[in-house]
């Protein structure tokens, strides 16, 4: 599985990521009702394999595909939520 880095930064942003540090070395963190989810870098690559993308989801609690599912739009944040309550994560 490939995503780019627009689509992994959009994803992102649907989740309520917040982005910090300059665009080569970004960081991002993720806050889920007033509680930090994850924070880490986003490296500047052009393309993410499963390895990239396995390293971001992680921090999410996230497995590959969900977190693809995150960045291809098919879901976002209310599920993000619910999936996080599900497994006793919030």
């Amino acid at each position: 599985m490939q995503l780019e880095r627009r689509e992994i930064v959009r994803g992102l942003h649907k989740l309520g990521g917040k982005a910090c540090g300059k665009k080569k070395h970004e960081k991002y963190k993720i806050w889920v009702d007033n509680r930090l989810i994850g924070s880490f870098p986003i490296p500047n690559n052009h393309d993410y394999s499963d390895t990239l993308i396995g390293m971001v989801g992680k921090n999410l609690s996230l497995s590959n595909h969900d977190f693809s599912d995150v960045c291809k739009c098919s879901k976002g944040l209310q599920w993000y939520q619910d999936y996080l309550m599900n497994h006793n994560l919030l």
